[in-house]
């Protein structure tokens, strides 16, 4: 069953339920996708990289996709923070 976000929000609504697996079934879980039996990969929507997330979270509020997206890709920013790092070691010396 799918609700709209908006609905949920404006009209207060408690949603209970569980998301994901228990920690005590990790094992299981893991088990079944060592066998095959278990293809988390194939609700994958699509990838993307920290520079993409705003594209993707916009397509979230529109309702354009269907499945997960995974943010796969952190280089820009930690090769970016690692730049801000030695620029504020090298200027401090």
């Amino acid at each position: 069953m799918s609700l709209p976000i908006d609905v949920i929000l404006l009209n207060e609504l408690r949603l209970y339920g569980t998301f994901g697996v228990q920690g005590q079934r990790f094992d299981t879980t893991l088990a079944m996708c060592a066998a095959g039996s278990l293809k988390p990969g194939q609700v994958v929507y699509k990838r993307v990289g920290l520079d993409e997330v705003t594209g993707a979270l916009e397509a979230m509020g529109t309702y354009d996709t269907t499945g997960v997206v995974v943010i796969d890709s952190f280089c820009p920013f930690f090769t970016a923070h690692a730049a801000r790092e030695e620029m504020a070691v090298t200027h401090s010396v």
